[in-house]
């Protein structure tokens, strides 16, 4: 596992190993800019605010974002990520399709969330109710 700090997503090259992500100062997660980036497996950004379409679809090994200041999941942001099993954020917008089919979701909490757009768990097979 090797890990990758940098302060810009786009600098980072498709990963071809296993790789923890510490994006320092980035604000926003571009649309596609981790799309089909398959061996992530841990994604930490401090100041991380919104994840743009499809900004980490495809992430097929991605267990575990961090980023406390997150408020936005996109269209399609988090889509087919069937790793990943949790999520804790204080999100306040969740766009059309935000998580579909990360069948391997089994909790949210969202406690600040004002907007949930349509379909944004659709096909999350393993979530469970609290």
């Amino acid at each position: 596992i090797k890990v990758e700090d940098s302060d810009k997503a786009i600098n980072i090259p498709n990963l071809c190993e296993y790789h923890i992500l510490v994006l320092k100062n980035l604000k926003q997660i571009e649309a596609q800019a981790f799309f089909e980036y398959k061996n992530i497996l841990i994604l930490k950004a401090p100041d991380l605010e919104q994840i743009d379409k499809e900004g980490i679809h495809q992430c097929f090994s991605l267990t575990h974002i961090i980023a406390p200041k997150l408020q936005s999941f996109g269209y399609t942001s988090m889509g087919l990520n069937r790793s990943i099993r949790s999520i804790v954020s204080n999100v306040i917008t969740l766009q059309e399709w935000a998580f579909i089919h990360c069948t391997g979701l089994l909790y949210v909490q969202m406690n600040q969330v004002e907007v949930i757009n349509c379909n944004c768990f659709r096909c999350c097979y393993s979530l469970q109710s609290g």
